[in-house]
């Protein structure tokens, strides 16, 4: 298999302890060092309940979005064994006006995963 960002093999050594474990990760442990996951955890009160917000990445790298596809897994598990009365939406990053839409519709709660924050999107527009 191939990173998803440098395009280089990934060599996984199986020994027997983690022979039978499916290691399916699209970034080499390079650029994982390089473009770590600082996942946070937000609580938002919303019309119709609670956001749960959650986000991989805090700034945005240079790494497409579907690298990071493996790395939902936990969150997919979350929701199936905790949050299943509530909806689960993921998106790359949500603006402000995202927000506002999914505040005024009757959703009940939602479970959010983001995987970039848009830090350096926010701010006043000119």
């Amino acid at each position: 298999m191939l990173c998803g960002h440098c395009r280089k093999k990934i060599i996984v050594h199986k020994n027997l302890w983690n022979l039978f474990i499916k290691d399916v990760h699209n970034l080499c442990e390079s650029c994982y060092a390089r473009y770590p996951l600082l996942p946070t955890y937000e609580t938002i009160p919303i019309e119709t309940g609670i956001m749960d917000l959650y986000t991989l990445i805090i700034k945005k790298y240079p790494v497409d979005p579907i690298c990071y596809q493996s790395f939902l897994v936990t969150y997919y598990e979350v929701y199936l064994k905790l949050k299943t009365r509530s909806t689960l939406l993921i998106f790359d990053t949500i603006h402000q006006d995202l927000f506002n839409l999914l505040d005024h519709l009757s959703f009940g709660d939602l479970m959010v995963v983001r995987i970039y924050e848009n830090m350096h999107e926010k701010g006043e527009k000119l």
